[in-house]
């Protein structure tokens, strides 16, 4: 009740400041994880009635806390120097799109921020210990560039069953989904409660959703060369790149981005996610898209969790 409570009062504080045409200015600093989150957020975002959200990251692929703490104080350090998140823009001479690399600075600083979002990468988002000194380094730099912005972080989800969790931490064997999700959620929990700052909570989306329809994975000849069935699956999973079968078991796949969109709008807005009429999206088919509708509502405004629960003290 009190996680609700709070989300309920976070919700009211950032859409108050706004009239109904007004959007909420986001800003997320991670990774692709963030990106794989922003996927469908526009039209998330068309959809409502209400507030509509305007968003933009500060990402590169794999960075974590460490990461954007270590460059932040390298451009503080030498303004050259830094320059690693990704930035399209229009010249204005030539009207021509381009793209270049830009610090986490100019981003703060483009433009006034209402929610700035951050995140840890998903390898060390079950080892509490890679968080600090690097999330406080980070928050305050982003209290000193954009003071007025509202902080939350982007709980980020376990990887799927047949991931390589063997490789990823080859020193805990049986190392599994429930594990992941169950560590990183302590991680996040222990964060958030460190800064008083809410989570978007799509870790715990991502796994109510895999109680409710889970993925099992088939067995197939990998020699063949075709892709299996991956029915229920919110990750990519197998794919073909250059003839050859592999499976990407950490990224969202097309599922897994739209719940995820649905998580970040329904937190930051305070609005129903299944209440949006998102018929002519037609990734999706209609009872599909219902289910993860409702996974969102669920989660989002009646703070449903799954039934492993962080080992919080």
């Amino acid at each position: 009740m009190r996680f609700i409570l709070s989300l309920i009062l976070t919700c009211a504080f950032v859409g108050s400041v706004h009239s109904a045409d007004e959007p909420i200015h986001v800003l997320g600093i991670g990774n692709s994880f963030t990106g794989n989150s922003f996927k469908y957020l526009a039209q998330i975002s068309e959809a409502s009635t209400g507030k509509k959200i305007k968003f933009k990251g500060a990402l590169k692929g794999g960075c974590s806390l460490e990461t954007h703490a270590r460059m932040l104080k390298e451009h503080e350090a030498d303004p050259k120097t830094g320059l690693a998140y990704g930035h399209k823009y229009t010249d204005p001479e030539t009207g021509a799109v381009k793209s270049g690399k830009k610090s986490l600075k100019y981003f703060l600083t483009l433009r006034e921020w209402d929610v700035i979002t951050i995140q840890q990468v998903s390898k060390f988002s079950t080892l509490e210990e890679t968080y600090q000194p690097h999330a406080n380094e980070l928050v305050a730099y982003i209290k000193k560039h954009a003071p007025d912005a509202k902080i939350l972080i982007h709980q980020t989800w376990a990887y799927r069953v047949d991931g390589d969790f063997d490789k990823v931490w080859p020193k805990k064997p049986g190392y599994d989904q429930e594990a992941m999700y169950r560590d990183s959620a302590t991680a996040y929990a222990k964060l958030s409660k460190t800064f008083g700052f809410d989570l978007i909570p799509v870790g715990a989306a991502f796994q109510v959703a895999r109680e409710r329809q889970p993925f099992v994975p088939v067995e197939f000849d990998q020699k063949s060369g075709k892709i299996p069935p991956q029915p229920n699956s919110l990750c990519s999973g197998w794919y073909k790149r250059k003839g050859t079968l592999r499976n990407d078991s950490h990224h969202a796949n097309k599922r897994g981005c739209f719940l995820a969109g649905l998580v970040w709008f329904g937190t930051i807005t305070g609005e129903d996610p299944a209440a949006l009429d998102l018929s002519k999206l037609t990734d999706f088919k209609e009872d599909d898209r219902a289910f993860l509708q409702q996974v969102a509502h669920d989660v989002v405004g009646k703070g449903v969790r799954p039934a492993i629960q962080p080992k919080l003290d």
